[in-house]
């Protein structure tokens, strides 16, 4: 059972020839790479820098520590638990609260 049209092979072949025949400028050639140069090393450049945001946001402690307590609850304070354990600040243990 062939449900093809007998008409396709010659419409193939028509548009063959045609597409065979298409002569595209230089001018509209150059432009087009050009084009398509600029688009490549912006995507490059944009990704760098998403790159380098996503590891300096990460890997630079406080930007870090901002980043983590976006997500979680009562983040405690890396840097403060350090400094405690070198003997460098004192917890004084003391609690404050406003009007209950």
């Amino acid at each position: 059972m062939d449900y093809h049209d007998p008409v396709d092979p010659m419409l193939k072949q028509f548009l063959k020839s045609r597409a065979q025949d298409l002569v595209i400028p230089n001018t509209v050639e150059n432009a087009v790479g050009n084009t398509l140069k600029r688009w490549r090393w912006a995507a490059a450049v944009v990704a760098f820098l998403f790159i380098l945001s996503a590891v300096s946001i990460l890997t630079v402690p406080t930007f870090a520590e901002i980043f983590r307590s976006l997500f979680a609850n009562n983040n405690p304070d890396i840097g403060l638990m350090r400094a405690q354990e070198m003997g460098l600040v004192l917890n004084p243990h003391v609690n404050v609260k406003d009007k209950g």
